[in-house]
């Protein structure tokens, strides 16, 4: 489906790509969301990921999974925005919709704030698939494809990972 619409593009149907936008502007921007921390910085990313994809719609390979194809697009726009900023990262997980005491929302924001903290002392390639994983709830085939790397280095670098995010917080703690 994504292939036929690539191809549509590419002959000039505009609406085709809009489709493609239509399905993915939502985990894109979550995405750029969960790497940047900000609202309108995730937006900014978003809109420029889609720009770059339809300038490079024609090296699309069909033969491979469009939505990897940007995903990986968005994941480095994401991260180069990041190292441009040289700002802190703020990753928020996203909280039930059952609404806690006050004493466990303190306790729970508390906690976030920890993990926030810590994630960002964390190497961008463990960041990366630990938000990818765990965040995003990818399997280890799409972060690897997503990554450009095997699914064995990507469950080598969760768990390596969360090792170091696990000492890092208890340093913190």
């Amino acid at each position: 489906m994504d292939t036929e619409l690539v191809i549509e593009a590419l002959n000039g149907r505009s609406d085709a790509f809009g489709s493609l936008v239509e399905k993915y502007e939502r985990p894109i921007f979550n995405l750029a969301f969960r790497i940047s921390g900000d609202y309108e910085d995730a937006m900014d990313i978003t809109q420029t990921v889609f720009v770059k994809a339809f300038e490079r719609l024609d090296s699309f390979d069909p033969a491979r999974n469009f939505f990897s194809w940007l995903y990986r697009m968005a994941v480095n726009e994401s991260l180069n925005f990041v190292r441009r900023r040289s700002r802190t990262v703020h990753i928020e997980a996203e909280m039930p919709s059952r609404a806690p005491a006050p004493d466990e929302q303190i306790a729970r924001e508390e906690s976030q704030s920890l993990v926030q903290q810590a994630l960002t002392r964390l190497s961008e390639d463990y960041r990366l698939v630990i938000i990818l994983r765990h965040f995003l709830d990818l399997s280890y085939r799409e972060i690897g494809e997503i990554a450009g790397i095997p699914e064995k280095t990507v469950k080598s670098r969760l768990y390596t990972g969360r090792h170091i995010l696990r000492g890092i917080i208890m340093e913190m703690s």
